[in-house]
């Protein structure tokens, strides 16, 4: 019974928190609070420092407003949930030269649980991916608590200016409350065709508790990470992605814009204590180290920016007061 009790309570969870990545686990000074304020359900709670960030699941709606908000994506899709958006924009590129993104029964569309999850990163994958056309489809909000509008309205709006940075004919579009096949066959009275009758079947069926039950399988190891490891992999991903787009000339503009962070490291200042190096999630700095008399000693800190999500926590943990972080 407990078993089956575990596994019934890990169907309400619709994402992966990484604890190891939130500042105010990883420093006691921390006073951020982005996730927490923005869940109209309280459903997020963060321990003290060294502890981690909880998600009471029962209250949880799965709106994705805190996966918007966090810099440092403390919240993420699922393993599979991101592969088989990922696999679904890849199939339209390929038929159509452009994908759509849908928060609700869409056959036509990718699949995410609320288009807070589509971020400018998944808009600029699916740009790097070679579509030409990005829509974000929303549903029918009369009929759902997610309230994800305002922030696809602000990512797609934020992904369009970075194509025209880049000097792109990529375009994100947003489309509220389109009605689908099963809106029209329900509410309307409408027919509808064959292919779209068999469509909402197969959107149906991939809700079902045996695909969900293939999401609880993730594995554990990636679920439970240390405090003292850093995650960055989505962020190296996503200036891969930039710099596939428009090369360094669109990072650069991008800088100017406030569209990404600087970090500045006063020499003078800085002791090379090492401690941004410590509290970092993102492994933005690097410390130079040689031996003298026996003993590793550092004798340079370096600071890569594209790494850099902006979330302040070297300021703060800085005793010396020798870091900044800019939008320009």
């Amino acid at each position: 019974m407990g078993i089956v009790d575990g596994l019934v309570g890990r169907l309400n969870e619709c994402m992966v928190t990484d604890s190891a990545a939130c500042s105010r686990v990883r420093h006691k000074l921390s006073s951020c609070s982005l996730c927490m304020d923005v869940c109209k359900e309280n459903a997020v709670s963060i321990t003290s420092a060294g502890g981690k960030v909880l998600v009471n699941w029962d209250r949880c709606s799965g709106c994705g407003k805190c996966a918007a908000v966090c810099p440092n994506r403390v919240f993420s899709m699922k393993l599979a949930d991101a592969g088989k958006l990922t696999s679904t924009i890849r199939q339209q590129i390929v038929k159509d030269g452009e994908c759509t993104i849908s928060c609700r029964d869409d056959a036509d569309a990718a699949q995410l649980r609320s288009l807070s999850f589509a971020d400018r990163r998944v808009l600029v994958k699916a740009a790097a991916m070679g579509a030409l056309k990005i829509t974000l489809r929303q549903g029918d909000c009369g009929r759902c608590s997610k309230d994800c509008r305002g922030v696809a309205e602000n990512e797609t709006a934020a992904a369009n200016r970075i194509f025209e940075l880049a000097e792109l004919s990529v375009r994100a579009v947003f489309e509220s409350n389109r009605p689908t096949a099963a809106d029209r066959l329900k509410n309307r009275g409408e027919s509808i065709s064959r292919r779209e009758f068999f469509g909402f079947m197969r959107t149906k069926a991939r809700q079902t508790i045996g695909e969900t039950l293939c999401s609880i399988a993730e594995s554990e190891k990636d679920r439970k990470r240390t405090v003292l490891s850093s995650e960055r992999s989505g962020a190296e991903s996503y200036i891969s992605d930039l710099k596939y787009l428009g090369s360094d000339k669109l990072i650069n503009r991008m800088r100017e814009e406030g569209l990404l962070m600087s970090v500045h490291i006063d020499i003078d200042k800085c002791t090379r204590c090492g401690i941004c190096s410590r509290v970092c999630p993102m492994a933005v700095f690097s410390l130079a180290k040689e031996t003298v008399k026996g003993r590793e000693v550092t004798t340079a800190v370096s600071a890569d920016s594209d790494l850099c999500s902006g979330c302040g926590l070297c300021v703060t943990a800085c005793m010396s007061d020798a870091l900044k972080i800019s939008s320009n």
